[in-house]
């Protein structure tokens, strides 16, 4: 009998700004971004991101916008590559702080690292695109879409990112959204996989178009949504669909930034997400591993972090009636 499979997804991953500084030019070896869980990460079958920041050295910032994050594409790389990531979403609100310019060295340094990217490109019809992921064996089909930044939408006359507005009534925006989902469904994929930089930041709950968008993702067939965009991770919801659940991660927090941290909301805490999948596919149980920011790199938390992310994440989950137990320092939610 074939072992399963081992997928990890993360919340934003931001290298600019002073992580940039702490890293570029060698001051740390690109490795070192990861902490102590780079080992657990390289041993994942696949690693699927949200890379909340350009990957460039031209360009000038976007007008108007308060943040602007990039990180040198020589270091950065190294450093995904370092973790093995095999996927990086682009639709959210970094990935043209910029400019185009910006954005078009950001997909060829992915590319070039052989990193698949999803939710930015040089047209419309590109940035809605999924990819498909070999993961050791394993298919991961993966749409991603962003209702942040209108203005960083792609269109036909310049590259941009993959924008919608995530409202059940919004009949043009579903209808995008389920056409994204059958062109993944002809990867024919083990698992489908809903990559979404959704909502305002520092809200703990999803707001209700969101769940009731999660609601048609999974009657339309997928198996895993990796949200993000609050800078704090959500609840966990896990949609009943017959043989198979489709499980929602709200949003997955931060994983690793240099932003300043809410005492009471903690945005350096989140986890590391691990989805384990049988070999036919099913999924079989999602593992939560406590993590925190220090010093511009992610380790695994401390007792005491891993304590709060554990009871934050039960309560934030309870709206939903998710039940998980105890896994080491962590938590895992059976699935099958």
């Amino acid at each position: 009998m074939s072992s399963p499979h081992h997928l990890g997804f993360t919340g934003d991953v931001m290298l600019g700004r002073q992580v940039n500084d702490a890293y570029r030019a060698g001051q740390r070896p690109p490795a070192a971004l990861w902490g102590n869980l780079q080992s657990d990460l390289r041993q994942l079958d696949g690693l699927f991101i949200n890379l909340e920041c350009c990957l460039s050295t031209p360009g000038e910032p976007w007008p108007g916008r308060r943040f602007h994050f990039r990180a040198d594409p020589d270091w950065s790389t190294d450093a995904l590559r370092a973790a093995t990531v095999d996927c990086c979403t682009l639709a959210n609100n970094h990935a043209m702080d910029f400019g185009t310019e910006a954005l078009s060295e950001t997909l060829t340094a992915l590319s070039a690292a052989d990193i698949e990217t999803v939710g930015a490109g040089r047209s419309p019809k590109v940035a809605h695109r999924p990819a498909a992921v070999d993961c050791r064996g394993l298919t991961v089909a993966v749409i991603g879409f962003t209702d942040n930044v209108p203005d960083y939408a792609a269109t036909d006359q310049r590259p941009g990112t993959a924008h919608i507005e995530f409202d059940p009534d919004n009949e043009e925006a579903m209808t995008v959204l389920a056409g994204a989902v059958d062109k993944a469904k002809q990867f024919d994929p083990d698992v489908l996989v809903a990559s979404l930089h959704w909502g305002p930041n520092d809200r703990t709950r999803p707001r209700d178009s969101h769940q009731a968008v999660a609601r048609k993702l999974a009657e339309w067939g997928v198996d895993f949504v990796h949200g993000h965009s609050a800078h704090l991770f959500q609840g966990i919801e896990v949609i009943d669909r017959g043989e198979s659940p489709t499980v929602v991660c709200y949003d997955m927090g931060d994983f690793v930034d240099d932003y300043a941290v809410d005492p009471t909301h903690r945005n350096d805490r989140t986890f590391l997400f691990e989805l384990v999948v049988g070999a036919d596919g099913s999924l079989l149980e999602l593992v939560l591993h406590p993590t925190e920011i220090e010093s511009r790199a992610v380790y695994h938390a401390s007792k005491r972090g891993a304590a709060w992310c554990r009871e934050t994440m039960q309560e934030r989950s309870e709206p939903f009636d998710t039940e998980f137990s105890r896994a080491g320092n962590g938590l895992v939610l059976p699935l099958s």
